[in-house]
């Protein structure tokens, strides 16, 4: 079977997938909660059929009597790695890593200064340091590769 992009989709929700610029590991959630007799319930259904995902028999608090909760296979996730690759590929995202001081950070990005900027606006509000003084002080590299030239 090959999954549909909406089942597709509903896999990477479930992981807590954010989309092609999110760089923590898919997987970090594994659930997905559905009505009983809903229209996600059947693609769900399908999903486990092929070994993508699996049902869950065990009580969880959010779940109530009319409610099922599914979960990603190792499968399922490796269909999802591969969508993700397939369209940070498409929106031509490369990878970066940021480096501050001793820090570094991955980012996808298309050139090394979109990596350093949202970099630097992640961590800007957080220090107290404007955008400016941030990216001022950062180093980038394509990851695996040479250093970027600013």
């Amino acid at each position: 079977m090959t999954p549909t992009e909406h089942q597709i989709a509903m896999m990477r929700h479930a992981i807590g997938d954010r989309g092609p610029t999110d760089t923590s590991e898919p997987g970090w959630r594994n659930h997905y909660v559905t009505s009983m007799g809903g229209p996600d319930e059947g693609e769900w259904k399908e999903l486990a059929a092929a070994g993508l995902a699996w049902e869950s028999t065990r009580t969880v608090s959010i779940i109530g009597p009319t409610q099922r909760c599914f979960h990603v296979t190792d499968a399922g996730l490796g269909v999802c790695a591969e969508a993700r690759a397939a369209e940070r590929k498409a929106k031509g995202l490369r990878r970066f890593v940021v480096i501050d001081g001793e820090d570094e950070s991955v980012r996808y990005a298309k050139s090394h200064g979109a990596a350093k900027y949202d970099y630097a606006l992640d961590v800007s509000d957080v220090g107290g340091w404007t955008v400016g003084e941030v990216l001022r002080r950062l180093r980038c590299r394509l990851d695996g590769g040479a250093a970027c030239s600013t």
